[in-house]
């Protein structure tokens, strides 16, 4: 488990080395937390906006992403603390550009936000897809945009339990889609061999930031999949 109050570091550990890449054309943005619940949260949120994917099955399972925003406005309990992550003056046809150029399908766009569950205790990925006019998808369309290995799983019964969950954003409190963290704490201890709430991990600063590091990067690739992206962007 991680602690909520270790969860900011851990978000900017990810969101200083994923930004410092070369090949990190997106970037993640810190979001604090107005909500009255923000200190139980982690303090607020990672967010990754206006990730252009081509529609449809035919699509490869991980693409290249072009730094962009989002129209992710409307929510009054969050505020932008660094860049412009989730900024409704955007304009989409800057991330088409970014695109395979032989990609004939139309375009989805996709937010992604990386939160603090205190009922699981550990980072969760929240997503949303759009259309080019801001619509959202509805529930067939983005199953149709996972990645080939992953279509199988969202079609179990148990799938909307188990897998992809709608929820309302902690810090929103509007519907998200949330990649279900059940198994999250678990599948970490087994990667870590160790656990973040055990305070003998850290003999040190140093050695608590290389934990987070460790932690987040384990984290992120059970998660990357879903988001068409490579854990490479983190070597």
């Amino acid at each position: 488990m991680l602690p909520s109050q270790l969860f900011r570091s851990a978000a900017n550990e990810l969101c200083a080395k994923w930004n410092s890449q070369e090949n990190s054309i997106h970037k993640w943005e810190w979001v604090t937390s107005k909500s009255a619940f923000a200190e139980t949260l982690g303090g607020g949120y990672l967010a990754m906006c206006n990730i252009p994917i081509p529609a449809a099955s035919q699509l490869p399972d991980t693409l290249p992403v072009k730094a962009g925003t989002s129209h992710d406005t409307d929510g009054t309990s969050a505020t932008i603390v660094s860049g412009d992550a989730c900024n409704s003056d955007h304009n989409d046809e800057d991330d088409i550009a970014c695109v395979p150029a032989e990609c004939d399908r139309p375009v989805h766009f996709y937010d992604y936000h990386i939160v603090y569950l205190p009922s699981y205790s550990v980072p969760t990925l929240l997503f949303n897809g759009h259309h080019k006019d801001g619509i959202r998808l509805d529930w067939d369309l983005l199953v149709a945009d996972l990645p080939e290995s992953y279509r199988c799983i969202a079609h179990r019964p148990d799938a909307k339990w188990t897998f992809v969950s709608q929820i309302d954003h902690p810090h929103l409190r509007r519907p998200w889609y949330m990649l279900h963290p059940c198994q999250t704490v678990e599948l970490l201890q087994l990667m870590l061999k160790t656990d973040a709430s055990d305070a003998e991990v850290f003999t040190s600063e140093h050695s608590k930031q290389v934990y987070l590091i460790k932690y987040m990067e384990a984290w992120f690739s059970l998660v990357c999949p879903v988001m068409h992206m490579r854990l490479e962007c983190l070597d």
